[in-house]
């Protein structure tokens, strides 16, 4: 089965049990599951010396806006950009945002996941320009306040997960 199948075949299943006639929640029940990503907001997030993220409210609180940068020979500049807001058709946490190295053709990132007191866990698909779709699980596990542990999975078997720590530290 190739990762095209998987991908929405999970997506599928996610989305059927996520039925309104199976859950009822209330608007202020929609906004706690938005509030748990609430730690990430503040400072800055460092993976090693030369790539870290920042995180800021959005729109009334709906959404949280990212920015992704890398430092590269003592100048920093900017790789992604994006969102995550909570959706009420899917219960679920959704994010996007584009992903673009120097010198490397754009890619869209789309986010689909969950979120619970601890953790968060996304499955997300990067698409290039030319249509290439490749299907990621994404972990962010809280240490405490200013850690969490990071862990990027392709479904494709040849390719190793990618893993570290980020730490806050302040602007």
């Amino acid at each position: 089965m190739n990762m095209k199948k998987i991908y929405c075949l999970l997506l599928s299943i996610t989305l059927f049990c996520s039925s309104p006639y199976i859950h009822s929640e209330t608007s202020q029940e929609e906004q706690v599951h938005l509030n748990l990503m609430s730690n990430v907001i503040g400072g800055k997030w460092w993976l090693g010396t030369d790539s870290y993220k920042v995180f800021e409210w959005g729109l009334g609180r709906t959404q949280i806006k990212m920015k992704h940068f890398m430092i590269e020979a003592g100048n920093e500049y900017i790789v992604s950009e994006g969102f995550f807001y909570y959706s009420p058709d899917s219960f679920s946490i959704k994010g996007i945002s584009t992903f673009q190295k120097k010198g490397k053709a754009p890619e869209l990132l789309e986010y689909f996941g969950n979120v619970e007191n601890g953790s968060l866990e996304f499955i997300y698909k990067s698409i290039t320009l030319d249509g290439e779709i490749e299907i990621y699980t994404e972990t962010w596990k809280w240490v405490n306040e200013n850690q969490y542990q990071w862990m990027l999975v392709s479904l494709e078997d040849d390719i190793p997960a990618k893993k570290g720590v980020y730490i806050r530290k302040p602007n």
